[in-house]
This record gives C-alpha cells, structure tokens and sequence, in this order.
C-alpha cells in the first residue's frame, strides 16, 4: 500500500458497479434546440456536485487506423455492421463538415466522436485510443459542468455533475485540453467544430491563461500538509491561500479536473488540523466557521472522487488515513515529538 501523501485521485479509481445503460427509467435530461448552438442536452431535475445524470452505451464504437479520419473507408466497415436503428440515430446527429470537405459518414463522426480506452486503467502508449459516437452525450455541448468517464469493462460513458446543476440548465463538457492555452484551444474548437467558444476564459485569455498556470502550478502533497500541521500554531494564511486557489477553480470552471480534487483535498486536511486545534483550544488557527468547513469539503471530495470512477470503499480507505497523518502531525507537536 502506498503512503498516502503518493495517493492522487487517479489512484483510487476502482471497477465501481455499473448501472444498467439500457434501463427504462425516466430520463432526467432532455435535449432541446439550444440558441446559437443546435440541439443540446438539458437537465430535467436539479444536480449536486457527483450526480450521475447519463449512463450510456455508443452508436459506434472503433479503432481508427491513424489519427485523423479523412475517409469513409475507415468508418464504413463499422458503420456497415450497425443496426438499422444505431445507423438512423447516427446519420441524425449534426454535421459541421460540408460534404465538399469529406462525406457525411466521416462529418458526423469528427463532429461527434470521442476518444476512450479500452481498459478503464489503460496505459495510452499502450492501448491507443478506440473513438465512440453516442445519440445523447454526442450532442453535449462544450463548456463544462460535468465530468465525462468511460467505463471500458461496461462499455458505456457515464456522465456526472461536477458542481450544482439547476433543473433546465444546459449540461456542456469540455472538447480540448483545458489546460492548453486559450488561443489553441479556441483555434482546435473552430477548426474541428467550427464554433467560436464565447466563455468568459476564451473572452478574456490573457487573465484565463494566467490563471490556469498558476492552478497547474500549484500541486501540492500530504506531505507539505503534514509539515504545516506541525508548525505550532499553524498559519490560517494557508485556508486562505488554498480558498484562493478554488475560487480559480471556479472561475475557469474547472471543477471536472483533477486540479479541482487536489484544492479540495488540501481544504479538508486543513479544515480538519484547524478543527482540531479549535478543540484544543490553540490560539491564532482561525475562526470555529472555518474550521466546521471540513465536513462540507469531506463530503464535496468524496462525491468528486466517486464521480471520478473510485470505489467508495478506496474512497474512504484514503479519507481516513488522510486525517491519521494529520493527526499524527498535529499530536506530535503538541508532545514535541
């Protein structure tokens, strides 16, 4: 086992049990025109941070031969091999690429295709990307409030909330690399989906690219937790550093990445070292309110990491020795160990 300040949120992605893609239930999300942008796909029920809104199986699901998919030769095959009904939902989604510049087959699929593994703990030097075309999540829209994971050992995508969805509010996932810079980003968006992305990073990518620098830059480890908890009193400069940090987060709308269970990590051990010395009665740890906030982070990370892919029992294997380290840092200084 390894210790827990080497755990990040991809080593406690887990097999979790999957529901059934083709169950009968009510769907709690619809698709509508969307102004601007043709049809899309809208909540039907208000969401919480972790809720699974989509689970479902592809359209059509293959290893191209190269990169780029410039042929109907590549997709025919598969294509061909289809049901009369996944063949007739598939020739219904939207094409942004004129037949003047490849057939329909291989328009719809650059419009609408996503990259997936074959294994749910692929190594991608290893086992290149299969691509997959879906009738409902192919027609989300870009601009995330979700987070987008494919389950190979079920083929099927599951789509969740990374943070509060009210009812009839449009639900978007990204395309590109976040992290790449703003002007790639919006470049590779116009040029495969032929749109220009109008959210407030893209609208201002001098202050976006910045920011997401210094969120990229910021990764940090148990490990430097650990030795502020063991600074008598801890400085609160750190709570408010790290609150600074998920307001970037939040900003650049960045709650599906990783970054965002790293910041949220951080504010739970903190919350819980400055819990603890509350309890003791140490003087300068900040406020009672501040340190109550370490429940609601627990909880934000643990629906976060399940929606993730880990199973609940590695989630709270972590989450427990998490606060043991912290703990242990804090009971230490305390006895001068």
């Amino acid at each position: 086992m390894p210790q827990v300040d080497e755990f990040d949120d991809e080593d406690i992605r887990g097999d979790a049990a999957e529901l059934d893609s083709d169950s009968h239930s009510p769907k709690v999300y619809h698709i509508q025109e969307i102004p601007s942008k043709g049809l899309g796909v809208v909540a039907a029920v208000d969401f919480a941070l972790g809720d699974l809104i989509i689970v479902e199986s592809p359209l059509l699901l293959f290893r191209p031969e190269g990169p780029k998919i410039s042929s109907d030769l590549q997709l025919q095959s598969a294509f061909d091999k289809l049901e009369d009904g996944k063949k007739e939902a598939y020739m219904k989604l939207d094409n942004v690429h004129p037949e003047s510049e490849c057939p329909p087959l291989v328009g719809i699929f650059n419009t609408n295709a996503y990259d997936v593994q074959e294994s749910d703990h692929a190594d991608s030097d290893d086992d290149p990307p299969c691509v997959a075309v879906f009738n409902d999540i192919s027609r989300i829209n870009h601009s995330p409030n979700t987070i987008r994971l494919w389950r190979a050992s079920s083929s099927a995508m599951h789509i969740s909330a990374c943070r509060a969805i009210p009812a009839g509010t449009e639900l978007t996932t990204y395309y590109r690399d976040p992290f790449l810079p703003a002007s790639e980003r919006c470049a590779a968006l116009l040029a495969i989906y032929r749109f220009h992305c109008a959210c407030p990073s893209c609208l201002s990518p001098a202050a976006s690219d910045k920011s997401r620098l210094r969120l990229q830059q910021s990764r940090g480890r148990l490990a430097d937790l650990v030795a502020w908890a063991r600074v008598a009193p801890p400085s609160p400069g750190l709570l408010a550093d790290t609150l600074e940090l998920l307001a970037l987060v939040q900003e650049e709308g960045l709650e599906s990445q990783h970054v965002y269970g790293r910041v949220l990590r951080h504010l739970m051990c903190i919350s819980y070292v400055m819990q603890m010395c509350a309890e003791g009665e140490e003087d300068d740890v900040g406020s009672n309110a501040e340190a109550e906030g370490y429940e609601g982070y627990k909880h934000m990370l643990r629906a976060w990491r399940l929606a993730n892919g880990a199973e609940e029992v590695d989630v709270r294997r972590v989450e427990l020795a998490e606060e043991e380290m912290m703990r242990v840092a804090v009971g230490r200084r305390r006895t001068g160990g």
